[in-house]
């Protein structure tokens, strides 16, 4: 069997409502080089039974997982199954947007190219939220140094892209909120980039998502920026953007000391970033989340701390 240009993967975990819409915008692709991979997570039989439902009109391979892999280890296991030559993951509350979305992206693939990706538009269940892409001034930080994609996920959720099927490319096993922008910088880091600003993928958005339960969570964000810093190099601290990126981490998730942030870290606590939290302990937290003060604060204990 030839292989496929592309191979959809799509980590399932119990939607399978949603996920029949996300099949059925896969069945309506004018593209059709490709195969679909379903990993599914599912304690009951609702996903496969969808499966087997499609299997006369998509190439799908299906897929349980017993025991559950957990995210994003059911990302990675969709991805090894594999054998395109692109991954174009899915989750299965996302869709395509238009009968064009997947040729459109696939078009801005090349042979210098490892990660393609394009603008979205969210649903939620109250309605279409404002849309997303990209600006040029983003465009230019990260062709300059991709590892300022730490600083904000310009990009967007897994769905939006497209990338070289690479062996050891595979989300970090230890990360679930920074997991999606450490993979993108490793692509960035490998070769070019193309990325449309067309809304090619509907996002869906809901309150109970993993991502909104875990933007509160110290003990998983602090650990793993640190964590993420660490592999990117902390030379990232000497660019005002990351420092400040830092001071805001430290200040809003409210880091008491040294202490906890050591107790917090899975790796070295950088020597700038000691300096950086000495500093802000030495201010009340009330001008510390004063904007104009904050501001003219972290400027001077960058400038201190260079």
């Amino acid at each position: 069997m030839a292989e496929p240009l592309i191979s959809i993967c799509i980590p399932a975990y119990r939607k399978a409502g949603q996920l029949a819409k996300l099949l059925e915008s896969v069945l309506m692709q004018d593209f059709r080089d490709f195969e679909l991979i379903v990993s599914d997570d599912s304690p009951d039989d609702a996903v496969r039974q969808l499966c087997v439902q499609y299997q006369q009109k998509l190439p799908i391979q299906y897929y349980h997982n017993q025991p559950a892999l957990g995210s994003p280890e059911n990302w990675n296991n969709a991805i090894r199954l594999a054998r395109g030559q692109w991954i174009k993951l899915m989750h299965d509350d996302d869709a395509f947007a238009a009968p064009d979305s997947l040729r459109k992206l696939y078009e801005l693939t090349g042979h210098d190219v490892s990660f393609v990706f394009c603008g979205y538009q969210r649903v939620a269940s109250k309605g279409v939220l404002p849309p997303h892409s990209i600006s040029a001034g983003w465009v230019q930080k990260i062709r300059k140094d991709p590892r300022l994609l730490m600083v904000h996920n310009v990009i967007g959720h897994p769905s939006v892209t497209l990338h070289r099927n690479m062996p050891g490319m595979l989300y970090d096993q230890r990360m679930k909120w920074m997991v999606d922008i450490d993979l993108y910088i490793r692509f960035l880091q490998a070769g070019s980039f193309r990325f449309s600003p067309e809304q090619l993928v509907l996002i869906g958005h809901n309150e109970q998502q993993l991502t909104h339960t875990i933007f509160t969570n110290k003990k998983v964000v602090v650990p793993e920026n640190l964590l993420l810093l660490e592999k990117l190099g902390i030379d990232l601290l000497d660019k005002i953007l990351v420092y400040d990126y830092c001071w805001r981490l430290m200040r809003n998730y409210s880091v008491e000391d040294m202490k906890e942030l050591q107790a917090l870290s899975p790796v070295p606590v950088p020597v700038k970033l000691e300096r950086l939290l000495r500093f802000q302990r030495l201010f009340p937290a009330w001008l510390l989340n004063w904007g104009p003060a904050s501001k003219a604060l972290m400027l001077m204990s960058w400038l201190l701390n260079r």
